[in-house]
């Protein structure tokens, strides 16, 4: 079972996978007002979480997939 995040939740936590480039205030591939922050969807490991009846994928919520399943 995975804890399922709204997008906007999961753009408050730290990404552990952002890379820093040669300026050290932007990270690469992100936005420069939260540069080690998730990006949720807007990245290609975001999975959104299955609604509770278990056979519709949510709109709401998702979880990060590199950090497992």
């Amino acid at each position: 079972m995975t804890h399922a995040l709204t997008e906007a939740e999961a753009r408050t936590k730290w990404c552990p996978f952002s890379r820093v480039g040669d300026d050290t205030l932007t990270a690469n591939n992100r936005p420069p007002t939260a540069p080690y922050d998730c990006i949720a969807s807007d990245c290609m490991a975001w999975r959104w979480s299955y609604e509770p009846d278990g056979k519709s994928q949510s709109t709401t919520k998702g979880f990060c997939g590199l950090a497992g399943t």
